[in-house]
């Protein structure tokens, strides 16, 4: 592997579990039993018609959902707190989908993660501006265009994708690659 001084790490599906909380919603509104198993190899859009996808977003869309995320995993904390010691770190969300999270992910990662510089937020829509040397990201539509390393995280509607980047399952993985 070069030389590696900054890395960009997705907020969605590879820090916090914004996946889990809306499953969640989505069967409460919608009286389902959806499970994360039930995504592998597809996406949350794809149990839905028009009209529950269009209340599903306004209600993910509305202030306070991303505010009491849960982590992806118990190592995260752990695992980036020694990572922001040896690179910068810079955490790349892209936030323009939902813009209404804006101000809850800000405040999420302050409480969460303060050892990490909030001048090293970066909320976007195409993430390879960037230009950081390594991008972490579930999104292959995000990771196709970064200049460069691409590193996808594992997420059921990406588990079955053949993909070109290396892949982690976890953050134990992520600490075995950078610490």
């Amino acid at each position: 592997m070069e030389e590696i001084h900054s890395i960009a790490i997705d907020m969605d599906q590879v820090i916090v579990d914004s996946l889990k909380k809306a499953i969640a919603l989505y069967n409460r509104l919608f009286n389902k039993d959806i499970t994360k198993d039930d995504l592998v190899g597809k996406t949350i859009h794809e149990f839905m018609d028009k009209n529950e996808w269009i209340e599903l977003y306004n209600k993910v869309n509305q202030k306070g959902f991303f505010r009491d995320l849960e982590f992806i995993d118990p190592m995260v904390f752990e695992v980036l707190e020694e990572m922001n010691k040896k690179y910068d770190i810079y955490i790349c969300t892209a936030a323009m989908e939902v813009p209404n999270s804006f101000e809850d992910k800000y405040l999420w990662l302050r409480e969460n993660l303060p050892f990490l510089d909030q001048n090293k937020f970066i909320f976007c829509g195409f993430k390879y501006v960037v230009g950081t040397d390594v991008l972490i990201d579930d999104s292959p539509y995000q990771l196709r265009r970064v200049r460069g390393q691409s590193i996808v995280y594992t997420s059921p509607f990406n588990a079955k994708m053949d993909l070109p980047y290396k892949r982690v399952h976890n953050w134990k993985e992520i600490g075995e690659i950078f610490l």
